[in-house]
């Protein structure tokens, strides 16, 4: 499976890629901001992005919403430090559904 993580923070993309990488994941790409996820969505094909809900001064969400209207069928899982109670709150219905 090619995983590609999306985190403004280094050590929690490389603490997430080892951790796939030992569970037998075949690929692992970061990207630490939108526009570098953008690119590598663009450059390769992936089986799942795992997105920051709230990525620095970006919006993981907003990233998440171009992704999906660019790759439709492409999976995406949304990451928060928060509890699903307050992530619903603080994000919107339409992470809320995917949860």
């Amino acid at each position: 499976m090619r995983v590609l993580l999306v985190d403004d923070h280094a050590v929690v993309r490389s603490g997430l890629a080892r951790v796939l990488r030992a569970g037998g994941w075949q690929m692992v790409a970061e990207a630490g901001s939108s526009q570098e996820a953008l690119a590598q969505a663009d450059a390769q094909e992936w089986d799942l992005v795992v997105i920051d809900a709230l990525l620095g001064q970006e919006d993981g969400l907003k990233l998440a919403r171009r992704l999906r209207s660019l790759f439709p069928r492409l999976p995406l899982m949304i990451l928060s430090m928060h509890s699903v109670r307050e992530s619903c709150a603080k994000l919107s219905r339409w992470v809320c559904r995917l949860l």
